[in-house]
């Protein structure tokens, strides 16, 4: 394919006009170039369900849980052993040298030995008090195991959501001040036309100026804070920088009639992750008291054995010295009679881990129980405070529009026009941060109940709109 490979020259024009033509006709494909390739980079944009499944397969602490709870399954098996009889095989050959000595003036040539031999022993435990408290322990840790890893799983998608949201409320947040300063950069340039026309002083245009340095220092400080947002998403799910679905701007986000806060909270007394880890781990604690104590009860095994071993002298082989088989069975018994009171001491520990576990659970599920209080009486702010927002913004344009007008005529002052329109930049800042604590809340809400799930992803994807949030804006 090379050797067809050709290059086409270009002659360039000799005359200035056609020169300059040409350099616009330059200019002009290269932007086009840049357009497409801003359009092909963002024809595809990751919505949260897609951040959400990236994160699923590629966050390290979330696979660290996955690799957990595999291995927590394996105590299961371990559990069941003790059940099951042991069979073990042994061989051996050895070669053994005797030196020559003297026994009351007579030598005794030195010699050599070999031996070979092989054993098979089967031993089955009849009784052993530690069995079926391992057996239950190993149930409980992997009912453990399975809320833990269902645990992070609900922590993986808080997570998810709440970094997603992040770096939607970072780019609202820069695309406001931006708004701002062009809408200051307007009064501005206003002022300055009327500080020459002689309708307007040098401290209205300075104070305007101050105003608008300030708010090029804010959008400073928002650059940057959308920077560490996106390198946070990219930490959690391990995409570099994706474009972004953002929130639709005509749909808000209400939440559901919710039952009563009472309901709530006794849901989470049961059924909050922790509330489920701690019962759990009080309930090992029971368990190990009971294997503590086992060590007072004694064990009985059946057990069956079979060997064989051949000794030969090796300068006359055809000898045997020695050699048979032999066959063992019987009934054994280990009763502990005197351990050191290591027993005791164990049994004591272990009644101390359980009241340690039961003061455990019950601050987890006070823990709980605060939990859900917030998220709730969160969320109901929050939606009380998007509505009153709302309003709010409404009625601040007006102003805004009614104060510019006012100002154009000298019936207002500078000030008043820059204080109003400060107002309503601060409002559509908190107008737009309601809307994602809201629906952060909501999750945060479900997770307290031990309900979060991706299907509430899903829910949360369908309020996303077809527009991209651009890498770097």
């Amino acid at each position: 394919m090379i050797k067809n490979l050709k290059f086409t020259t270009i002659s360039l024009p000799q005359s200035p006009g056609k020169v300059r033509r040409f350099v616009r006709m330059v200019i002009q494909a290269i932007g086009f170039l840049g357009i497409s390739a801003h359009l092909a980079h963002h024809a595809v944009a990751a919505d949260l369900s897609e951040v959400y499944q990236a994160s699923v397969q590629s966050n390290p602490q979330f696979l660290a849980a996955q690799d957990t709870y595999r291995a927590q399954q394996e105590k299961m098996p371990q559990a069941r052993s003790m059940f099951l009889p042991k069979v073990s095989a042994d061989a051996f050959a050895r070669r053994q040298g005797k030196s020559a000595i003297s026994i009351q003036d007579t030598e005794v040539p030195s010699a050599w030995y070999d031996s070979q031999g092989y054993s098979l022993s089967v031993s089955q435990a009849l009784f052993d008090p530690l069995a079926l408290p391992n057996y239950r322990q190993a149930q409980l840790i992997n009912l453990l195991a399975a809320v833990e890893f269902a645990q992070a799983k609900q922590q993986l998608i808080l997570t998810v959501a709440k970094t997603y949201f992040e770096v939607l409320s970072a780019t609202d947040d820069l695309r406001l001040i931006r708004d701002h300063c062009r809408m200051l950069r307007e009064q501005l340039t206003m002022n300055q036309r009327r500080l020459e026309a002689g309708a307007a002083t040098i401290m209205d245009t300075n104070e305007t100026e101050a105003q608008y340095n300030l708010g090029k220092a804010d959008e400073i400080r928002a650059l940057n804070q959308l920077a560490l947002k996106k390198a946070a998403l990219g930490q959690i799910s391990g995409l570099h920088q994706p474009s972004l679905l953002a929130l639709s701007d005509t749909l808000t986000p209400v939440p559901e009639a919710l039952e009563q806060l009472a309901a709530f909270e006794e849901q989470a007394k049961r059924d909050h992750y922790s509330v489920q880890h701690a019962t759990l781990s009080l309930a090992i604690a029971r368990n190990e008291v009971k294997k503590s104590r086992a060590g007072y009860s004694p064990s009985a095994s059946l057990v069956a054995s079979h060997d064989y071993q051949r000794i030969q002298n090796t300068d006359t082989p055809q000898l045997l010295l020695n050699g048979g088989h032999n066959n063992r069975i019987g009934l054994e018994i280990h009763m502990p009679i005197f351990d050191g009171l290591i027993t005791n001491s164990r049994v004591n520990e272990a009644v101390a881990l359980k009241s340690k576990a039961e003061n455990n659970m019950e601050e987890a599920r006070r823990v709980a129980r605060l939990d859900v209080q917030e998220a709730y009486l969160n969320l109901h702010s929050a939606a009380a405070r998007d509505a009153a927002l709302r309003k709010a913004e409404q009625y601040a344009s007006k102003a805004v529009d009614a104060n510019r007008l006012a100002f154009e005529e000298n019936m207002r002052l500078n000030t008043d026009l820059l204080e109003i329109e400060n107002k309503r930049y601060q409002i559509q800042r908190d107008l737009l941060k309601a809307r994602y604590e809201m629906l952060l809340e909501g999750l945060k809400l479900k997770a307290g109940i031990a309900a979060l799930t991706e299907a509430d992803i899903a829910d949360l994807n369908s309020l996303l709109r077809h527009k991209t949030v651009s890498k770097a804006l």
